[in-house]
């Protein structure tokens, strides 16, 4: 084209101006200008249009500018690059990442359900002869904003277009009425809370509407602070402790708020939060620093740097001492170690001699790692000091049980029965009692009756007599011996079933449900692809705490919600859908999804069983998937506890029994042959223990051939023009390379 330079740049390092093929101002920079009012999107839109991609999009429109619809100087024109790049990144529907969020943030608003209700208010109110209509009368009828944001609609001459654009685009899209699985679970929101866990941020979304924070977080958040604690005085304190500033005023001005908070969450189950490091469960739950340290980068450079820190003289430059711990900081991302907590300006001011102690311990704890023989024990507790870690930590569930031991444990691959071992009676997912294992049964049968006979209602139904007196306390415990046999299994043994009938537990736990179709696609992302899982938790937790020190939107939007418990178990400190949607779709395709990926998929932790959206498959009757399902779920397996006959191939035969699978011994057996008499099983492999389930009477359930338990019937399924401003966001890294490209001085 016999051009060098096409962005005419000043001393002083900014544009002055930008010409088209034909030397004159380029009509697609000025337009993208008029539009977005910020230079730097401008020029990613203008160099889009050069880009390869754009040209393999749209035609080689700078060899053959005859052949294509170019503007009168020679370049695309504003609305073909947009829809190039709104193309490109969209990523529900036709919407972008970002206004996924602001319609989902303006559907939990207004309390409705979905882009459906959406768009039924935005018809009658708004729609009239196939135009967007947007004045007072209509914002106000409509019900869907307040004062200040009508006036902020009506005031401001781009927010008013970008609402009326994004009410056009949702109506469009509406009436092509085709909606599929992944537009449905993403378009929606799962809130209902009301406007008691309501919080609003001073900015709008695309919509016109304040954004406010996830409801059921702050609920979650609240919970956490105050579930459980039932002296009122001690609850108003902790309320008033919530992150939370608009509601904690709320609270103290608003009696029937408070009163209806404190109604809901005194008789919460408070659990002190404890975690499973192999075979020893610590006192308190920490992040578990150990698993992750490795040797840093430049073990050098780094003493040289605490060493500097523990021979300043004092603290009095704030800002070169928080530069120098940031520093050391970022260094110790690399390692697994996070101080992000310990370096804030606060610190330095308030807490100089603890920050000193923090860098002699971290210089030992240095020392020792180059040594060879690594001690991390000084450093850690240093740490745990001033962030507050060592605290107990706190679990709180919105049911109330019984006894005054109760944990919550962030445990790994551990059978109920191992557990139990350790003085943890599991009672339901991740909670168990803390109780020493019952020795002494028949003593315990004689305790039972005694308290059946003083108190029936003490033990289930039916195990007392009406009317019973002492002199039927034989009776009362034959039926509890009868109970108790019927209950058992490998999970439940006569002990621990002794223990929750003490405790008044369930006799036995509840199985979690499991969505059958979920966990088939689950399995089915797993295939063809080796996963090195501990490595992608190594790697993922440094990039975490990098993210977290530049305090950034990933950090915010994604490795916040990150726990990493014991050796390797990560896990979500938020796992509502709001915030799982949220997450994925925050994140870029790239390293850190493809690792948080590869961690959901492999992980047996709960909370992360439905993180990312998995298209739905046809499930066949997939031998391997079986074997997937029940070695991770055994609760949904009838166990065998009697009528086995033994063979000497290693086989056994269970009589009266057919199922394709059954649980033997806390292990996983198929069935490989029948007799009249019952099926042969052969061992599969041991059990995958994660979430740890007894058995209990459940529903049995047919999928397939195959015959699958649930807790009564609940095998759940999952069912059945944009702002240009947020779609250049995802196009300003071209920005630096095609300045390099076409500018000159």
């Amino acid at each position: 084209m016999g051009r060098s330079c096409y962005v005419i740049k000043n001393k002083e390092g900014g544009v002055d101006n930008v010409l088209a093929p034909n030397d004159q101002p380029s009509g697609l920079y000025q337009r993208a200008m008029e539009v977005l009012g910020d230079q730097k999107q401008a020029l990613s839109v203008w160099g889009t249009a050069y880009s390869p991609d754009f040209v393999s999009f749209f035609g080689d429109w700078m060899s053959m500018p005859s052949e294509y619809g170019l503007d009168s100087n020679g370049e695309p024109r504003y609305d073909d690059v947009m829809s190039f790049i709104k193309q490109k990144n969209y990523a529900v529907g036709n919407f972008m990442a970002d206004e996924v969020k602001d319609i989902n943030n303006t559907i939990t608003s207004l309390g409705v359900d979905n882009i459906n209700d959406l768009n039924d208010m935005i018809v009658p109110n708004f729609l009239s002869g196939g135009d967007i209509f947007i004045n007072r009368y209509n914002l106000e009828r409509s019900g869907m904003y307040d004062a200040d944001e009508i006036d902020n609609i009506m005031t401001n001459r781009l927010e008013y277009e970008r609402v009326r654009d994004m009410m056009r685009r949702i109506v469009d899209f509406m009436s092509e009425g085709d909606l599929n699985e992944k537009d449905t679970y993403f378009l929606s929101s799962e809130s209902g809370l009301g406007d008691d866990y309501m919080i609003y941020e001073d900015v709008y979304d695309s919509l016109g509407k304040r954004r406010a924070l996830n409801p059921i977080e702050v609920r979650d958040t609240i919970m956490r602070a105050v579930g459980g604690i039932s002296d009122r005085r001690e609850f108003d304190r902790a309320f008033t402790s919530v992150p939370y500033p608009s509601l904690a005023l709320r609270y103290q001005e608003d009696q029937d708020y408070a009163d209806r908070m404190y109604d809901m969450y005194r008789n919460m189950t408070r659990m002190e939060v404890r975690s499973q490091d192999g075979n020893t469960i610590t006192d308190s739950y920490s992040n578990s620093t150990i698993p992750y340290i490795s040797m840093p980068k430049d073990m050098k450079g780094l003493r040289d740097k605490v060493g500097e820190m523990i021979n300043m003289d004092d603290f009095k430059d704030i800002k070169d001492v928080a530069g120098r711990l940031y520093d050391i900081a970022m260094d110790l991302s690399d390692m697994g170690v996070d101080i992000s907590e310990a370096i804030s300006d606060e610190m330095v001011i308030s807490r100089p001699e603890d920050i000193r102690d923090l860098m002699a311990s971290l210089d030992v704890m240095l020392s020792s790692i180059q040594n060879g023989d690594p001690v991390y024990d000084d450093f850690i507790s240093d740490l745990d000091r001033i962030t507050g870690k060592g605290n107990p930590i706190y679990e709180v569930q919105d049911t109330y049980f019984t006894g005054d031991r109760m944990v919550y444990v962030r445990s790994g691959k551990t059978s109920p029965s191992d557990m139990y071992d350790r003085n943890m009676l599991y009672v339901g997912r991740n909670i168990y009692h803390n109780t020493t294992p019952i020795t002494d049964t028949d003593q315990a049968y004689e305790v039972l009756a005694d308290i059946g006979i003083a108190q029936p209602s003490y033990l289930p139904t039916g195990v007392v007599p009406h009317g019973a007196s002492r002199s039927d306390i034989g009776v009362v415990k034959d039926n509890i011996k009868k109970l108790v046999m019927d209950n058992i299994s490998s999970s439940n043994t006569e002990s621990m079933i002794l223990a929750r009938l003490i405790y008044q537990h369930p006799v036995t736990s509840k199985v979690d449900d499991v969505d059958i179709d979920r966990e088939f696609r689950r399995y089915e992302a797993r295939q063809g692809k080796d996963r090195d899982f501990i490595k992608s938790c190594i790697s993922l937790r440094k990039i975490q705490i990098k993210e977290r020190l530049k305090k950034s939107d990933l950090y915010n939007n994604v490795l916040r919600f990150l726990d990493f418990n014991g050796f390797y178990n990560v896990s979500l400190n938020h796992h509502d859908r709001g915030t799982l949607k949220n997450i994925e779709i925050s994140l870029p395709d790239g390293q850190v999804r493809d690792l948080l990926f590869d961690v959901a998929i492999e992980s047996s932790d709960s909370s992360m069983r439905d993180l990312f959206y998995l298209d739905r498959q046809d499930r066949m009757m997939d031998v391997g998937f079986y074997r997937y399902l029940y070695q991770r779920n055994p609760g949904l397996l009838r166990e065998v506890n009697g009528g086995v006959e033994a063979r000497p191939d290693g086989l056994f035969l269970a009589r009266g029994r057919y199922d394709d699978f059954v649980s033997f011994q806390s292990g996983l057996y198929e069935k490989v042959g029948e007799t009249v008499n019952g099926g042969i099983y052969s061992f599969v492999d041991n059990f995958i223990y994660s979430d740890p389930s007894s058995y209990q009477d459940s529903m049995v359930r047919k999928i397939g051939d195959v015959t699958v338990r649930s807790d009564d019937n609940r095998l759940s399924r999952v069912e059945d023009n944009p702002s240009s401003s947020k779609i250049i966001n995802e196009y300003t890294a071209n920005t630096n390379r095609l300045m390099r490209d076409f500018s000159c001085n």
